[in-house]
């Protein structure tokens, strides 16, 4: 057996509850009661096996010659984002918490491991997106930036009577790690379940909601918050950050917050 990144690579047992949970996240694309457009996308899913092709491990030496990669040879490309001003800050983070709210409604989701790295960001010309939650529209300024929230490794759901989820519980170094808020999150999570992962606890997304805001108040590459519109963004983030732990989910937090009052504009 080969390791990959130090570790036995996943059975295809251990990797199923990933596809069924990425599929049922895709599907809220759709029209319908619940709809977000802001998971990425399934369009089918193989099994495959044996070496590398020679083309991908070209292309993987060469995006780690230029930007380097945490991941063995090969590994998965990472996102890289660029922020332009305070308004896309702030759309990034409504279309994460939007999202969240209506896949906690339609799949009682945590994703569990909502890391810098999983938020991914594209520029778009796209001046708004649409989500449904309860069966009422509502939508979203782009401005110029479209969310894609990848990786349901750890993440649960529960459909037609059964819960998918990943038992972290025997997972011990995932509760060790130090040097980023992110490990403090994990930690977090478990004392919010009490270890129970089979549960649904919609308040690990809003930890997870608090640590984004946290990243995104103190993003490197966005421009300066000089103008009065951009420090008025980033008092309101500061809101946030500070009662985010309030409210019990991203639903809760969607409809209930002051931080949140007149950011989503809902239809008729």
């Amino acid at each position: 057996d080969i390791l990959v990144n130090g570790e036995q690579q996943k059975t295809f047992e251990e990797v199923l509850p990933e596809i069924v949970i990425t599929k049922e996240l895709s599907a809220l694309k759709e029209d319908g009661d619940y709809q977000t457009p802001n998971f990425v996308h399934m369009t089918r899913v193989s099994v495959v096996s044996g070496t590398y092709p020679s083309v991908l491990l070209k292309q993987w030496d060469a995006f780690n010659a230029t930007k380097g990669s945490e991941n063995d040879r090969p590994g998965k490309i990472a996102a890289h984002i660029i922020l332009s001003n305070m308004q896309q800050v702030k759309s990034i983070l409504h279309q994460v918490i939007a999202s969240l709210a209506v896949a906690e409604d339609a799949l009682q989701f945590e994703h569990r491991d909502l890391h810098w790295g999983n938020v991914l960001v594209k520029p778009t010309t796209c001046t708004q997106f649409n989500y449904t939650l309860q069966g009422k529209p509502f939508s979203i300024e782009s401005h110029g930036v479209k969310v894609a929230i990848i990786d349901f490794t750890l993440s649960r759901l529960h459909k037609d009577g059964c819960s998918v989820f990943t038992d972290l519980s025997t997972d011990l170094t995932l509760f060790e790690g130090r040097g980023d808020y992110q490990f403090d999150v994990y930690r977090l999570m478990k004392e919010t379940n009490g270890n129970n992962w089979e549960a649904f606890e919609p308040f690990t997304n809003i930890l997870w909601i608090r640590y984004l805001t946290d990243k995104l108040l103190n993003q490197k590459n966005c421009l300066q918050k000089t103008n009065k519109q951009s420090q008025a963004i980033n008092r309101q983030l500061k809101t946030l950050f500070r009662q985010v732990l309030n409210y019990n989910s991203a639903h809760h937090l969607l409809k209930k917050s002051p931080s949140c009052k007149g950011l989503f504009q809902f239809k008729n």
